[in-house]
This record gives structure tokens, C-alpha cells and sequence, in this order.
């Protein structure tokens, strides 16, 4: 083979990709035997100056004597005569990729046009030179601005229920001043646990900055938009509880929060080959990593001691608040025509005008809030109901006019009250006494029968 490589090499037509695929060998061998080769051969001006688009040269008498009879069995079929076969077609190619085109609707479109011979890879290497580099600026903030959050993957870990090692998600969060960073493992992701791991960030670090860079996943925005995305209701409102500014990445965009992707690609780095035989023990190994190595490395970038840049930037952080962020679950129900909702088998009332609407529910361990849903207003709070069935009704709820039957009625009791005896004098006492639901004629006779039971005349 090594006859056969260097008979291609000394014939200066052939590009290191092309060496590679007519000798079989090695790229590294190849690029080692040709430097070998201009050594030997110091006058030759295509093994002083190899190019993949260099224009074809002719071997001179003294290599033609070099080179072996199985050289003209591996010489080529066509001498190139440009630097690439697309050259004939940059104008229309230039076109459609304006016009959207992707490479390989080109190479097709090339194909049904002019019947090109060439390949796919051939298109797509062109194209890829005529595409412009893709610059990035490097953005920096002050000191407690802005952090950065995303998810990534982590070590394999023991997962009890399936009975496999599994990679589990991996939460980073960052601040894009120091660098400094908190890592966490969980097994799922849902609307609560995202607000939770960035609340145990914040707590790790006894501060929060000022704004936060997010992607565009489902815990966190529920519509992304480049103008107006739309945050998840109750991750907004935690983080506005502890005063943060949530700012999601523009959609396809994650080179905008490339601080926390680094941050999660340099955690893997630290975790590859190893194995955890829990959650707990992988959260652990990140917290004693980061503080060992992490925290006391000197960052590529700023060129700082991570530990000493979040010493200067701590007392710039927000303050927490002295209470947790009260989670909740939230969801809608319709009021029904009595003007109560349903939830868990259990009843809640609402005021009459919402009879028949859909309005926003919280529902945390020991509250229940029905909210308005245009303005976002609390409309009632009742305490968790205990059992099915039970009925929590506000005060503001309950019916302010009684029926005027029935304060027809009870007064003319109140009035025949000597005739009739002791019974009627119970009923005006309890009428007098009950709230306005009860004033109904079957209710009182219910409660003079549970409190108090008729006086023998004996």
C-alpha cells in the first residue's frame, strides 16, 4: 500500500481527501507519508505547497520513473480544472439558497436542471463555504444581574423503581458575574420542581440577582414568542416574589444563555465514568466537587478565582425574603347555579354573579383562593375542606333577604305564640337568633328539635 500511496501523493493531482479514499489508508498516514515525501523530493512544487483545490500538476520524467505499474491503473478518470465542480453553478446556487433552498433541495434541484454528476457532499461542502461565519459577541453584566438556568443530563444513577442505572436530569443554575454555580440531580421536572430548584439555588447562594435567562421549556414558558413570550403563572409568580426578572431565550436561540451551557458541559466533564448508586449520593459528590476544584479554579474567561469573584459580588445580591414562596396548585372550575364549586368532592362558595363561569383556583395544603379571571383579583379563601361532602360557605355568600312567606308566617306565629304554647315561642327565638340562611320554616323546626326538647306541663 505504501507504494501505491506514494505514486498518488507524487502525482500533485489528488487532494488529501481523495488520497485517503483511493489508498484505503489512514488521513494521519497519509498526511504523514506526504511529509515524508516533500523531504525526499525538496524541488517538487506540489508536495511543497499541497492544497485541496490546487489546480492539477503534471508528475515531471524523474517521478514517472518513481512511480510503479500500479499507478496508471489508480490514475484518475478526470483531471481537476477548478476548485470545485459547483463553481459553473455559484450564481444559481447563490438563488435558490435566497430563496431558502437547504443543500439538499440544491443538490436536487441540480440534478433535475443540469443532470451534475457529483454528489450530495460535494453541494453541501460548497455551501458551506459560501455561508457566512457566524460571529457572537461575548455580553458581560455587573455584579448580581443576571443568572442563568437550564437542564442537562448527569451521571448514570441507580433508579429504585425501574431497577437500572439511568441518567437523571441535571438543573444548573449560574451567575453570569462570578461563575459561581449550583448543580442538583432529580429524577422529573414539573412546574413545582422547577420553582423549588431555583429557590434552593437562591438559598444556596443567600441571594438572588436581578434577572434570569431561561430556555424555552415547558415549566417555565408556556408560549415562546421573540417579543411576548409567556412565562408559566406560577413560576412567574414566585420568582416575582423573590424579585426577579425572567427573560426567556428567543426560540433556537441558546447561544444567549451560553454561560450556564458551558457551566453544564464543564459538570459533565467532571462526571464522566462514574456511577451512583443514588440520587442523593451524585448531589452530594456535585456539592464536594464544586467546592474542591470548581469554586477554586482560576475561570478561562474572566481570568478570576470563582470563590474570590462571588465574594465581591455577594453583597450585591438581593436579599431573600424571611418566608418561603407559598406553592400552590392551580387549575379552573365552573361555579355551578348555587353558586358553589366543586373541588376534591368538596364544596366552596363563590360569589352569585359568578354563577355559571370558569374561574382560577389555588390550592395549597391549608387554603383554598378562587380568583377572578380577568383581573387576576382574590375573590374568596376558604380553609381545605376535611371530608367529602363537607361545604365552606362565606358569610358574604349566604342569602341577605329572607323570603317574605316566611317572615309572613313566623310573625303571625310570633302573634298566635300565647294561643299556641311553647312551641311557637321557640320558633320566633330561633328565627331571632339563626343566621339569614336558616331562617326557613323546615331548618327551625330542625334546630328546636336538636336543642332544646318541649317542657313536660306535669
Amino acid at each position: 500500500m505504501s507504494h501505491s500511496l506514494d505514486a498518488l501523493i507524487l502525482r500533485g493531482c489528488y487532494s488529501l481527501r481523495e488520497l485517503v479514499r483511493l489508498s484505503g489508508a489512514a488521513k494521519t498516514t497519509v498526511i504523514r507519508r506526504r511529509r515524508k515525501l516533500r523531504q525526499q523530493f525538496p524541488d517538487n512544487p506540489d508536495l511543497q505547497s499541497p492544497s485541496d483545490d490546487a489546480a492539477p500538476a503534471v508528475a515531471d520524467s524523474d517521478n514517472q520513473l518513481f512511480l510503479p505499474a500500479v499507478a496508471s491503473e489508480l490514475a484518475p478518470k478526470h483531471e481537476r480544472t477548478s476548485s470545485s465542480a459547483c463553481d459553473e453553478y455559484r450564481a444559481e446556487i447563490l438563488t435558490m439558497l435566497n430563496d431558502g433552498f437547504n443543500s439538499m433541495n440544491v443538490w436536487r434541484a441540480l440534478i433535475e436542471r443540469h443532470g451534475v454528476p457529483f454528489g450530495y457532499d460535494t453541494v453541501k461542502r460548497y455551501i458551506n463555504k459560501l455561508r457566512p461565519v457566524r460571529v457572537f459577541n461575548r455580553i458581560e453584566h455587573e455584579a448580581a444581574w443576571e443568572s442563568q438556568s437550564d437542564f442537562g443530563r448527569g451521571a448514570p444513577t441507580f433508579n429504585s423503581e425501574t431497577g437500572k442505572f439511568q441518567r437523571p436530569l441535571l438543573f444548573a443554575y449560574c451567575l453570569s458575574y462570578s461563575r459561581w454555580h449550583y448543580a442538583c440531580v432529580v429524577w422529573k421536572s414539573s412546574q413545582k420542581i422547577w420553582c423549588q430548584l431555583h429557590e434552593a439555588a437562591f438559598k444556596y447562594m443567600n441571594g438572588c440577582p436581578k434577572t434570569l435567562r431561561i430556555d424555552n421549556l415547558r415549566e417555565g414558558v408556556t408560549k415562546s414568542d421573540p417579543y411576548e413570550p409567556q412565562l408559566n403563572a406560577l413560576f412567574k409568580e414566585c420568582m416575582e416574589y423573590y424579585g426577579v426578572q425572567v427573560i426567556p431565550c428567543r426560540p433556537f436561540s441558546p447561544n444567549e444563555k451560553g454561560k450556564v451551557e458551558r457551566v453544564i458541559k464543564y459538570i459533565q466533564q467532571a462526571l464522566e465514568g462514574r456511577r451512583f448508586d443514588s440520587i442523593g449520593e451524585q448531589n452530594t459528590y456535585l456539592q464536594y466537587w464544586a467546592k474542591k476544584y470548581a469554586f477554586e479554579r482560576e475561570h478561562g474567561t474572566t481570568k478570576r478565582i470563582v470563590r474570590e469573584a462571588f465574594a465581591e459580588e455577594l453583597p450585591h445580591l438581593q436579599k431573600l425574603p424571611l418566608k418561603s414562596f407559598e406553592y400552590y396548585e392551580r387549575f379552573e372550575r365552573t361555579v355551578h347555579i348555587d353558586g358553589a364549586i366543586e373541588v376534591n368532592r368538596a364544596y366552596y362558595s363563590a360569589p352569585k354573579p359568578y354563577a355559571g363561569q370558569r374561574i382560577i383556583v389555588h390550592m395549597t395544603d391549608l387554603i383554598l383562593r378562587l380568583i377572578d379571571p380577568k383581573t387576576h383579583q382574590l375573590i374568596r379563601e376558604h380553609p381545605r375542606a376535611q371530608h367529602r361532602g363537607q361545604r365552606s360557605t362565606h358569610p358574604s355568600d349566604l342569602p341577605k333577604v329572607t323570603p317574605p312567606p316566611v317572615l309572613a308566617l313566623v310573625d303571625r306565629a310570633k302573634e298566635l305564640s300565647k294561643e299556641i304554647g311553647y312551641f311557637a315561642v321557640r320558633v320566633e327565638k330561633v328565627r331571632a337568633s339563626e343566621s339569614a340562611r336558616s331562617r326557613s320554616i323546615p331548618y327551625i323546626f330542625l334546630n328546636i328539635s336538636l336543642r332544646s326538647p318541649i317542657p313536660s306541663t306535669a
